[in-house]
């Protein structure tokens, strides 16, 4: 399974492009800028890190997680605006990481 940001849609393949599903994310929102990324976390399982505005060392951050490969998503944390919204990284549904910011990994671990 593979996943990419197109904007502020996520697309996916399980068969390494052959076929894709495009979904709209929730950073879509006037809110949240696009500048945002995405990792898959399960088999059907994505996680996104939405951010948004800036602000003197601090930036809007939210995640989301996904069980139906981007159909629909669920906010799981809001981390803390300090610092960088950073990247977002997973390795299964338990373990993931997004940097530099290590307010965004304390919310992602938990």
């Amino acid at each position: 399974m593979a996943a990419v940001l197109d904007g502020t849609d996520v697309v996916v393949t399980s068969n390494g492009g052959i076929t894709i599903t495009r979904h709209v994310t929730p950073c879509a929102t006037a809110a949240i800028t696009p500048e945002s990324c995405v990792a898959v976390i399960a088999p059907d399982g994505l996680a996104l890190l939405c951010t948004g505005q800036g602000f003197t060392g601090h930036t809007v951050k939210t995640v989301y997680t996904s069980g139906d490969l981007g159909a629909t998503w669920v906010k799981t944390s809001v981390p803390t605006t300090a610092g960088d919204g950073g990247t977002i990284a997973a390795a299964n549904a338990d373990f993931r990481t997004a940097s530099p910011t290590p307010a965004v990994m304390d919310h992602l671990r938990s």
